[in-house]
């Protein structure tokens, strides 16, 4: 073997030695990784959208593995967590499910109906409406809607809210006419008929609704003549 061939061997050497060397450094690197990541946990993922208050079918979620120490306290493991619920709001394929993704599918009594209105989200008693409250609900109407003055009428009483959904912006017109956009949760109550047609009309035409909150147990009645308030600063002879 010639000097030429001795240095062509020991380049080999050297660089079997390296590799070697790389792959066992590459191993304890990896080692390192899965020591601190640690276990991989289950989890569910969905796989298309679902719409807010629809049911979240098996058909639409996916097991994932994710590491354990990564994995949110309140995310749903299993599809049994999933019966009986609905999504809270709106979920986008590829959303880790929550508990705060989903809330218990509105339970409705016979006769009533889930119906949803915006309701300003300064006006709503912020933060302490929450499913199974009860609430009377006023709307402040301005003089071209109801051709005699500003009034403002409550237009619901003890109504059950089944759901608060997640807050959301709208462009709300005020009394000078001016367009601003404006924060609003959407809040789904169970309602008559009666009750509906007043809700939506609300939403609809008052330039305010406001909630307000009832007492657990409390079942009195605002009577007939007092259900209503008339601004007199600006109506000769209103009363």
């Amino acid at each position: 073997m010639n000097p030429r061939q001795r240095r062509g061997v020991m380049m080999i050497g050297l660089a079997l030695i390296g590799a070697i060397g790389v792959f066992f450094s590459v191993l304890s690197y990896v080692s390192e990784v899965e020591s601190q990541v640690g276990d991989k946990v289950e989890a569910l993922m969905l796989t298309s959208d679902v719409a807010q208050y629809a049911p979240i079918p098996a058909e639409a979620v996916e097991s994932v593995e994710i590491p354990a120490r990564w994995l949110p306290e309140t995310a749903i493991r299993t599809i049994d967590e999933l019966a009986g619920a609905v999504a809270a709001a709106p979920i986008t394929k590829g959303t880790l499910l929550q508990s705060s993704t989903v809330i218990p599918a509105p339970t409705i009594a016979g006769g009533s109906r889930a119906v949803t209105i915006l309701v300003d989200a300064e006006t709503g008693v912020a933060g302490k409406i929450t499913p199974g409250a009860t609430v009377d609900v006023w709307a402040t109407f301005d003089a071209e809607s109801t051709g005699v003055g500003p009034r403002t009428k409550i237009v619901a009483q003890r109504v059950q809210v089944i759901s608060v959904g997640v807050e959301t912006q709208r462009n709300r017109q005020l009394s000078n006419g001016v367009v601003e956009p404006t924060d609003a949760l959407p809040i789904t109550f169970s309602a008559n008929t009666d009750e509906i047609k007043a809700l939506t009309f609300a939403e609809s035409f008052a330039m305010e609704v406001r909630l307000a909150l009832r007492p657990p147990a409390d079942e009195t009645l605002v009577a007939p003549d007092q259900r209503s308030y008339a601004e007199t600063f600006s109506i000769p002879g209103a009363n």
